[in-house]
């Protein structure tokens, strides 16, 4: 998308497809079967190319273009034609290229293939629309405002930050944001975004501070239960070192509780494995 009126929505799908590749190339029908490997783009930014990807799939490895387009013009078939071209040159290889129209972008003539006077060039044109599922889809929920008429944009909003909420991917949220404002869907709606978020915050901050006390209670008493188990050998004459309070934290309770029922009782535990230091030779 090279109009800089469409950056919110170009950030959003390249954030997405960096965050999720495998659910994001699902999404536009292609399988992929592991890693995906970007390709560097230095050097062809002000090209302004949306995203491209060595991409694993069942024949075997196949070299990505995809752009997202919302409004086709007659600038756009040379466009994705001078892009597709750079890019195979600069990894020589064939380059599959993906034209993902966005809701409600008009196709205006915009088929395949792609021509520019003498050029030519077969693409795949997907119409992003109505994808089923994506709102309730928390990988990529934040995209479902752009893959929906206008009129149905409301009830995606909501869907898509209740989903998002309950994960938890905040990060996601506020890209949401940012689509519904750049998508001018109305200042009550948006505030009432923004209060969702505000009370997640708040919650993801409460359950993070438990989360924390809750660890460090569980480490201050391990610590304490090694702690005191060395204090009692020590007391009844059992020598003691490091590899003592290494294995005495790696003990289940009732191993522990064993060795220490044997301690208090004078039996020998020198046979247990790294809870004694060897006596000299």
């Amino acid at each position: 998308m090279s109009d800089a009126s469409h950056q919110p929505y170009d950030d959003a799908f390249k954030a997405a497809v960096a965050r999720e590749p495998r659910a994001f190339f699902a999404l536009l029908g292609v399988d992929v079967t592991g890693p995906v490997e970007l390709v560097s783009l230095r050097g062809a930014a002000s090209l302004d190319l949306d995203y491209a990807a060595w991409v694993p799939v069942a024949t075997g490895r196949a070299l990505f273009h995809v752009e997202f387009i919302r409004s086709p013009n007659a600038k756009s078939p040379i466009d994705v034609i001078t892009w597709h071209a750079v890019i195979a040159r600069r990894e020589g290889a064939p380059v599959r290229t993906i034209v993902a129209l966005l809701a409600d972008g008009p196709r205006h003539g915009f088929t395949s293939p792609l021509r520019h006077g003498a050029l030519s060039l077969d693409v795949t044109i997907l119409r992003l629309r109505d994808c089923p599922g994506l709102a309730e889809s928390p990988e990529l929920a934040e995209l479902a405002l752009l893959t929906v008429p206008r009129r149905r944009r409301a009830e995606t909003l909501v869907v898509a930050s209740e989903t998002l909420g309950r994960q938890g991917r905040l990060d996601q949220l506020q890209t949401l944001l940012e689509l519904a404002r750049a998508l001018k869907m109305g200042s009550s709606k948006i505030k009432k975004l923004e209060r969702h978020m505000s009370g997640l915050l708040q919650q993801a901050e409460e359950r993070g501070i438990g989360i924390g006390v809750e660890k460090g209670i569980g480490i201050g008493v391990e610590k304490g239960r090694v702690s005191l188990a060395l204090s009692l050998l020590r007391s009844w004459g059992v020598p003691t070192n490091t590899d003592t309070e290494r294995a005495l934290a790696e003990m289940t309770e009732a191993e522990l509780a064993a060795v220490l029922a044997s301690a208090r009782a004078g039996e020998s535990i020198v046979g247990t494995p790294d809870l004694v230091p060897a006596g000299p030779p």
